[in-house]
């Protein structure tokens, strides 16, 4: 039997700093987390998604549904979520049901029905738990800031006589992030384009894991990588973006400045580590900046001056995903909740995402 929890609808406030709930103190001794669906079809291990966590000892994650009703919370990967998920699931009053999704809203709408989840768990910033692909912070031991040097070194990568380059498999998107490369290259942008909608990658398969050690050698040596979402959607930023800078050392070419600049961290993300084509009127204009930048090692490494202050923190956090779940159980933090209206909290409303901005700039206007 489902226990029904109280409704609220939760509006999205202002973005917050990282929460440090680390610094509140743990009150139980152990915790299980099932989960009760695959992550896009894999298993969601102990290892994968905990190993790398502090509390890795004291916090279980399994796919044995024979453990839900002795789980404190479970998670449903809203990809594979199905009527299927839900059926024969014993449910205490006190346990929490997580929906976790890192797809934009476009693409993949909240399945699980209203009334039915007390905990979300997304790139959001207004989620429960915040679980996004990245975020910017400050130095330390592992990951210490860079020297003039190595800035120089960044310079000396750029080989490529096309300035620009871009990865891609999936042509007809919301956006229409097609239509405005097409339109940038017949303006004079010299661009490389790999995947299924370009040419096959040299000594590179599988372009679609923009993580790998192959895209990373492939794109270090262009000076720009056009870093477009497959949508324009809040706080939808993928490692499109963050791998880009973090190890390609490129400058990614974005949509829409504020999106970016709106995003949360342990500080916000550095206005002159990007560029913005909303910041120009045209593509001649666009290009213009491009071509200046490019020809000017000045110009590019003074949007590369940010790594002597900041870096990209990546998988593994602490602070964000899984890990943070589990500390918010071990802290006994089981919010009496539920969304009276998941989809519309997510964005399946009118406008909360634009993609119409393509279409409006190239008319002229933002």
């Amino acid at each position: 039997m489902t226990t029904q929890r109280k409704s609220l609808e939760i509006s999205p406030e202002k973005p917050p700093s990282v929460a440090k709930s680390e610094q509140v103190p743990i009150s139980k001794e152990s915790v299980v987390i099932v989960a009760a669906t695959k992550f896009f079809r894999m298993e969601i291990s102990q290892e994968r998604f905990l190993g790398h966590c502090s509390l890795r000892d004291r916090c279980r994650i399994t796919e044995d549904k024979a453990k839900v009703a002795e789980a404190d919370a479970v998670v449903f990967h809203n990809a594979d979520f199905d009527s299927m998920s839900q059926q024969n699931l014993p449910r205490r009053a006190d346990q929490v049901y997580v929906v976790a999704n890192i797809e934009s809203p476009v693409n993949s709408p909240m399945r699980p029905p209203n009334d039915y989840i007390n905990w979300t768990m997304t790139f959001r910033h207004d989620s429960d738990i915040w679980y996004p692909y990245a975020y910017f912070s400050t130095p330390d031991i592992a990951h210490p800031a860079l020297t003039d040097e190595e800035l120089d070194k960044i310079w000396s990568q750029k080989t490529k006589n096309n300035i620009a380059t871009w990865l891609v498999s999936n042509c007809d998107t919301k956006n229409d992030r097609k239509l405005l490369v097409t339109k940038l290259i017949e303006s004079g942008l010299t661009v490389d384009i790999w995947g299924g909608c370009g040419n096959p990658a040299p000594a590179c398969a599988g372009v679609s894991l923009q993580s790998s050690e192959c895209v990373k050698w492939l794109v270090q040596p262009y000076k720009f990588y056009i870093s477009f979402e497959n949508t324009n959607c809040p706080d939808y930023v993928t490692e499109k973006f963050f791998e880009t800078l973090r190890s390609r050392y490129a400058i990614p070419i974005v949509m829409q400045r504020k999106l970016y600049e709106d995003l949360r961290g342990d500080v916000k993300v550095p206005p002159n580590s990007f560029i913005a084509v909303d910041d120009f009127k045209s593509p001649a204009e666009l290009i213009k900046h491009l071509n200046k930048v490019g020809n000017s090692k000045n110009l590019y490494l003074s949007y590369h001056q940010w790594r002597k202050e900041y870096y990209v923190k990546f998988d593994p956090m602490e602070d964000t995903g899984y890990c943070e779940l589990c500390r918010r159980l071990l802290q006994g933090n089981n919010a009496q909740k539920s969304y009276a209206d998941l989809g519309g909290w997510y964005g399946n409303k009118p406008d909360f995402c634009d993609n119409g901005f393509v279409k409006r700039w190239l008319a002229g206007g933002k």
